[in-house]
């Protein structure tokens, strides 16, 4: 599948699929069954877990006994209440589902962690939770934020990379400078929205769009001790394919290597995305020849 050992690493489980969302958004049954079948996928190895809107863990545990399926590794998403009034549900239905993660919105400038540390419940291993917050590098109630989270092993940061508008991409510069405070406190990531594609790319719209590639190899080289925004930037902004070498020792850009094992221990915080499509990631990674059909 893999073709060289560098990407045997830096792909794995690297895609939660996401296909109830936009703008996919087909039926939650129609999404949970192409999860399903996915798993049999050749390419099996890059999908992780199930995105599931609190208001639909029924349905998601129905249709698994219909199909006779368990251990359905499952990320929730909801409000703070909304996840926490499905954690009695959850204790009682992890025979089938598994509860690794919950994702929620979070405004540092109001809300507090306290409210969120709630919902983490060992008993049923939903022990990480991923904040999606605005992100304002200027505002010391960010960095507060970032400060306190990372004080919680419990807790991660989700990223939002793109939107149906251009003002929705963040811009490299501020990816980067995040990238660098994030690891300098171990704060695991976890990315959405807008990496549809390997490569940043010009869409049909004419707007820029993220790379996964781009986003994921900014954040190992952060996770891997480099300091160097400027650096970390031309891996994100950079459109061009072939500067992205990937090998058995590690993957090069410009005239930087990033050992196989700093992918594979910076991997364990720079984690996955959320995408509505599993197959066009496959498509693009094949056409670059860095996984075989």
């Amino acid at each position: 599948m893999f073709i060289q050992r560098s990407s045997s690493y830096f792909f794995n489980q690297i895609i939660d699929y996401a296909g109830f969302f936009p703008p996919s958004q087909l039926p939650i049954e129609e999404a949970f069954y192409n999860f399903l079948d996915y798993q049999y996928e050749a390419h099996n190895r890059m999908l992780s877990r199930f995105i599931c809107p609190a208001q639909h863990l029924q349905t998601i545990y129905d249709l698994s006994i219909q199909k006779d399926t368990s251990n359905i590794p499952i990320i929730i998403v909801g409000s703070v209440k909304d996840i926490e009034n499905q954690i009695h549900w959850m204790t009682m239905h992890k025979d089938i589902l598994s509860f690794s993660a919950a994702e929620t919105k979070f405004d540092y400038r109001k809300d507090g962690l306290t409210s969120v540390e709630k919902i983490i419940n060992n008993d049923i291993n939903l022990n990480k939770i991923f904040l999606e917050s605005d992100i304002d590098l200027k505002d010391f109630r960010f960095i507060s934020f970032l400060d306190n989270i990372s004080k919680n092993t419990s807790f991660g940061l989700k990223i939002r990379c793109g939107g149906a508008i251009a003002k929705s991409v963040p811009h490299v510069n501020l990816l980067s400078k995040l990238f660098i405070l994030c690891a300098e406190r171990a704060i695991p990531l976890k990315f959405t929205a807008g990496l549809h594609r390997a490569v940043r790319h010009i869409n049909n719209y004419n707007n820029i769009e993220h790379g996964f590639i781009n986003v994921f190899l900014g954040g190992i080289a952060a996770y891997s001790g480099i300091k160097d925004e400027i650096f970390i930037s031309s891996i994100i902004e950079c459109q061009n394919k072939n500067k992205f070498v990937f090998s058995d020792s590690g993957i090069s850009f410009e005239n930087i290597q990033i050992k196989v094992a700093d992918i594979k221990k910076a991997r364990e915080k720079v984690t996955s995305f959320g995408s509505c499509n599993f197959i066009k990631p496959i498509e693009d990674l094949t056409n670059m020849e860095l996984i075989v059909k």
